[in-house]
């Protein structure tokens, strides 16, 4: 009798799927019914993006090892599936969070998910480096943490992992306004998962932050008076108020 079952693809059938695709930075590959992300080396413009953001091939090499090295220790990070040296390609991981609030799609539950899973990453002793909004994804059971990048540690110290919680919450502000009431649930979520004493040592990183406020303030000003609903530069104000006058 013949099995009718379909395997699942090998890597080498994945990465000459995904060696198909278009020459973007980020593509979906759908294959043998499986959801995927394709990632490929970033290929840098000018010699000025080049000194900015550092030798691509380099970078692209340490979140490959990065993605490996979190799942490792369990962390909810995308399965590698298959990867050369220009190529990652990972299993979905559903829809990211940003898209999510301004779809109006999500629940104050899977923000508080959010929130717990952040904590959960710090309690294996890690830290995403920059896990703003648009990192965090949600297949209908979990969270996933994607984009490992530079800031990304495998030993973290408390520090890295205030910053962490305050980078995202950075995020949340930087949305329109109508998307703020989204940060108390996900900070609740990671108060709700904090067991290493983290939320203290975020507050008390995100008061010692005053001179970056300071720095941002020209600019956050001129987005004001642009009206500019989204703005990294007003956010920063918005997050240090929203953490210090949050009670632990």
């Amino acid at each position: 009798m013949t099995d009718m079952t379909e395997h699942p693809a090998s890597a080498d059938e994945l990465l000459n799927a995904a060696g198909q695709l278009s020459t973007g930075r980020i593509n979906r590959l759908t294959h043998k019914g499986a959801r995927y992300i394709v990632k490929s080396v970033e290929r840098h413009a000018s010699l000025l993006d080049r000194v900015q953001k550092g030798d691509p091939d380099k970078a692209f090499a340490r979140e490959l090892a990065l993605l490996k090295e979190f799942a490792a220790k369990g962390a909810p990070v995308p399965h590698v599936a298959a990867s050369d040296a220009t190529r990652i390609v990972m299993t979905h991981s559903g829809e990211t969070l940003s898209a999510m609030v301004t779809q109006g799609s999500i629940s104050p539950q899977i923000l508080t998910q959010a929130g717990r899973a952040l904590a959960r990453l710090h309690a294996l002793g890690l830290a995403h480096g920059r896990p703003a909004i648009r990192d965090l994804c949600w297949d209908g059971a979990q969270i996933t943490f994607i984009d490992l990048e530079a800031g990304a540690k495998l030993r973290a110290t408390p520090r890295d992992q205030a910053r962490d919680v305050i980078l995202l919450l950075n995020s949340v502000f930087a949305m329109a306004p109508e998307h703020h009431h989204i940060a108390p649930h996900i900070w609740a979520g990671y108060q709700a998962g904090d067991s290493l004493g983290l939320c203290a040592r975020t507050r008390a990183l995100a008061r010692r932050l005053w001179w970056v406020q300071a720095l941002a303030w020209p600019a956050s000003q001129l987005h004001r008076i642009k009206g500019k609903t989204r703005s990294e530069f007003r956010a920063v104000a918005r997050t240090r108020a929203f953490l210090l006058q949050t009670r632990l």
